[in-house]
């Protein structure tokens, strides 16, 4: 495989990436068929939902600089899924998610969208130095509910490790079609305090996804379309918004600890069943979804806690 000091590019991996637009682009007058062909988010229209309208409007608040996607690849946590997460009275349990999951029933999930503020991190004082908490955050199609064969997915890993008192950390944004290819998007740097804001879209029986992912604070937007592992097709039944720990490496089943990192508020979050501007029929809100709580991987202790703040806006507590 391709190598270079920046990293790996689309062509590199055989992917399909979006032409950058052009300078002067400004997606507040583009046409929508010129925002469709660049990999940028429709414009809402007058009938478009107030949630959708304030997911664009956050993203686009500022001028936005296009960054053409270079890779890294990314060795992501081989241990199943939370396939058939334990139910609780006010949700479902899991040893490694938390966060909140909705299904759909009748017409598919093809986009799922949030906004997360990347939080600062520490170790906990009864993790010994050197030891790493791996986790991350993400929003993925797919995944919550049976059959759980695949998600379509992307965020950021979460890294810290206290070495001799001091505090290592890495923000490291990442996309991945489970259990098929992963990569860091090597050139879109977070840090923690940063907002992102991500989409996701695929149309339910597709091979090819996009992902459309933006800094808010240093104004970087990436896009990318994301093709699925051989043999798979996007089933749209349910979405999630997910705070995850992660194994070591791919040959553990062992998952690292939860890092302290006090809550992670999630807003702009909802799943739409058409792709572009949806009208508030066509959205289904985090608000109306399941909360995921984090146990300890004996089933003993609660870990993290999801809490419901508005129709599309949770936090996720470090408890």
């Amino acid at each position: 495989m391709p190598s270079t000091e920046l990293g790996l590019t689309a062509n590199d991996l055989g992917l399909k990436a979006f032409k950058l637009p052009p300078t002067g682009f400004d997606p507040k007058t583009a046409t929508q068929d010129v925002l469709r062909q660049l990999g940028v988010p429709s414009r809402p229209g007058a009938d478009s939902s107030s949630e959708y309208r304030q997911l664009w409007n956050r993203m686009f608040a500022k001028t936005a600089t296009y960054v053409a996607p270079r890779f890294t690849p990314r060795t992501p946590s081989q241990r199943a899924m939370s396939a058939t997460p334990a139910q609780a009275p006010s949700g479902v349990r899991s040893t490694s998610w938390a966060g909140m999951g909705i299904e759909s029933a009748g017409s598919p999930i093809v986009a799922v969208s949030c906004t997360w503020t990347v939080p600062n991190l520490s170790v906990p004082s009864a993790v010994s130095d050197n030891s790493p908490c791996i986790n991350s955050v993400w929003i993925g199609i797919d995944g919550f509910s049976p059959p759980n064969s695949d998600i379509l997915q992307a965020g950021v890993d979460l890294k810290v490790t206290r070495q001799a008192g001091a505090l290592a950390v890495e923000i490291l944004p990442w996309w991945e079609w489970w259990k098929g290819q992963s990569f860091y998007f090597n050139n879109f740097p977070v840090s923690p305090g940063d907002s992102i804001s991500c989409t996701i879209t695929c149309a339910k029986g597709d091979a090819t996804g996009a992902v459309y992912m933006a800094n808010l604070v240093n104004g970087q937007h990436i896009q990318l379309l994301v093709p699925a592992p051989a043999g798979t097709t996007l089933i749209g039944n349910c979405a999630e918004w997910i705070v995850e720990r992660q194994t070591a490496d791919a040959s553990s089943d062992v998952l690292t600890e939860l890092s302290a990192f006090g809550s992670i508020f999630i807003a702009d979050a909802f799943t739409s069943t058409v792709m572009g501007s949806p009208t508030p029929e066509q959205i289904k809100p985090a608000g109306k979804g399941i909360p995921i709580t984090m146990m300890s991987t004996d089933g003993t202790t609660m870990l993290a806690s999801s809490t419901i703040l508005g129709q599309s806006a949770f936090r996720v507590d470090r408890l």
